[in-house]
């Protein structure tokens, strides 16, 4: 089964992203190591959802994960941004680790997020 971006702006308009032009980007390699990634623009409400050739081969519970899992990034995406600029105020090495520890915690809440958020919308048509 293949991902559709009906799908795809059926969960995001069901998780208040509705407004938002999500689109399909480039496939990611099956052996790679993202199942999918979430690529924002900044200050606009675009985003491009690229998934590896890898998530047809999972279950559809699964999938739907993933998907809720990069839609929360969405809203999350400034944490990370705003890290970023932490860089101009601390050396290099506390800057790397300070992002790379907001990086790890997003990362942690979104997937709590969307382990709880999942369930309650519809799977993919298989």
């Amino acid at each position: 089964m293949t991902v559709k971006i009906g799908y795809v702006r059926l969960l995001a308009s069901l998780m208040g992203l509705g407004d938002w032009k999500i689109t399909m980007g480039k496939a990611l390699p099956a052996d790679g190591p993202d199942l999918a990634r979430i690529d924002i623009s900044y200050g606009r409400k675009r985003a491009v959802l690229h998934l590896s050739l890898g998530v047809k081969g999972i279950a559809l519970v699964d999938q739907r994960h993933t998907l809720v899992h990069e839609l929360i990034h969405c809203y999350l995406e400034p944490v990370r941004l705003a890290s970023l600029n932490w860089t101009s105020q601390l050396g290099a090495k506390a800057a790397q680790m300070a992002v790379e520890n907001v990086h790890y915690n997003v990362e942690f809440a979104v997937d709590a997020m969307a382990t709880a958020w999942a369930p309650c919308l519809p799977l993919p048509e298989d």
